[in-house]
């Protein structure tokens, strides 16, 4: 399963065949949660699609955001660079 910003614990867990709860157990014995793992998966998606040539736009609609004010607001918090400052620090390293 990819995970979307509209991807749900309930929907992971069960494409994972296991319950939401154990789910939640799991995480919590490890010291994160959900919204932390999906973060970390998103930013690791936008940030390939990025390297890959992808616009802002695209990647905003393949992650399934409603808006791309919203994707650009999460990505500077995940990464803490613009979308525009980590595509241009990209093109200048290749």
């Amino acid at each position: 399963m990819e995970i979307t910003n509209k991807t749900r614990l309930k929907e992971y867990a069960y494409s994972h065949d296991i319950s939401c709860r154990t789910m939640q157990r799991r995480l919590q014995k490890q010291g994160i949660t959900f919204q932390q793992v999906k973060a970390f998966l998103l930013c690791s998606r936008a940030m390939n699609m990025f390297r890959e040539g992808a616009t802002v736009t695209h990647v905003a609609q393949v992650l399934q955001y409603s808006e791309i004010a919203a994707f650009t607001r999460s990505f500077k918090r995940w990464t803490g660079q613009t979308c525009s400052e980590f595509r241009r620090e990209r093109s200048c390293k290749t």
